[in-house]
């Protein structure tokens, strides 16, 4: 991947906003802390976090040809089906006696369905 100015400088933006989002979202938590609207400042570092998604996915698709394109789609389309059925399922795995589901777990369980997903895209474009 070569190292384009323009979106280099868009992918720095967007990290020093979210970094201030989040130290944002924290300060007014605590200085707020008795308010009911404080979890409204959890927005603070989301928004950014979509321009940096955004960002990179226009990134990558602008570098690639258009089989990498449709594998890279159908990957992400995978990864993003798959992982929503897991968390659903979840619910009903957890009663079964199955461990408390913590949050990062989505992030690990998205790595290797969208490397499942890449896989046998890859091997249907071969």
């Amino acid at each position: 991947m070569k190292w384009n100015k323009k979106y280099l400088l868009r992918k720095t933006i967007g990290f020093i906003v979210y970094a201030c989002g989040i130290w944002a979202m924290k300060y007014f938590c605590w200085k707020h802390a008795d308010s009911p609207y404080r979890y409204w400042f959890v927005l603070l570092p989301v928004l950014p976090m979509i321009y940096l998604i955004l960002t990179v996915h226009r990134q990558l698709f602008e570098e690639k040809d258009e089989m990498w394109r449709k594998i890279i789609t159908e990957s992400l389309a995978f990864t993003a089906t798959a992982t929503a059925w897991t968390c659903c399922s979840f619910f009903f795995l957890r009663d079964l006696g199955a461990p408390v589901f913590h949050a990062e777990w989505v992030f690990f369980m998205m790595v290797a369905y969208y490397l499942i997903g890449f896989f046998f895209s890859w091997r249907r474009y071969k």
